[in-house]
């Protein structure tokens, strides 16, 4: 449980405070009061949980449920539609932005993961200097994705390549030229973040 409250001239911020469910998922944990933001994390494949907004003000009980997990599935293709490996696919929570799960797509571009249904953020990043990718940092978001049932989500990269000659005043080529390109884009539901890619 984690929380954030202002009631000035008085100030409350707490990290995280957690408790582990025993067999027969029971839980107990003591927190400020506020209001309160919970998440489940229950072995695999179930699906991360969160509560938001929960009201706390006096010792109280709050049930969790944690739903069917739903396997959402697809692949991330980089340059020339090859699959691109190593590629981080996190999937955050759209009304709380917390971490729900994340994986690494394998050597194929594929990745898989459980979540339960729901409407999501899905980003897609990766620091790396593959030639399908752009080198450096970059990440590509989509928003609002709604999960109900086993998905299949691909990701798509709208990658092109530049080509080029660099010159001097005269017109003679200059060799040894760093050319660095960075980019944010923004097109709902869908956004591309590239830090420079050279």
């Amino acid at each position: 449980a984690s929380l954030s409250r202002s009631s000035y001239p008085e100030y409350w911020y707490e990290a995280g405070t957690s408790g582990s469910s025993d067999a027969t998922g029971q839980y107990s944990l003591v927190t400020l009061t506020g209001s309160v933001s919970f998440t489940a994390t229950p072995p695999a494949p179930l699906p991360i949980t969160s509560l938001s907004g929960v009201t706390v003000s006096m010792d109280q009980t709050q049930d969790i449920s944690i739903p069917p997990a739903s396997a959402v599935s697809g692949h991330v293709l980089g340059y020339g539609d090859a699959g691109a490996p190593g590629v981080t696919v996190a999937v955050y929570d759209s009304s709380t932005s917390s971490l729900v799960s994340y994986t690494t797509t394998d050597s194929t571009g594929a990745y898989s993961l459980a979540i339960g249904s729901g409407t999501y953020l899905f980003r897609v990043s990766a620091n790396t200097t593959s030639a399908l990718l752009p080198s450096g940092y970059w990440y590509y978001q989509r928003y609002d994705v709604a999960i109900s049932g086993a998905t299949t989500l691909d990701f798509d990269l709208p990658l092109v390549k530049v080509t080029g000659t660099v010159t001097d005043s005269n017109g003679a080529p200059v060799s040894g030229v760093s050319v660095n390109a960075s980019l944010s884009r923004s097109s709902y539901p869908e956004y591309w973040y590239e830090a420079g890619t050279s």
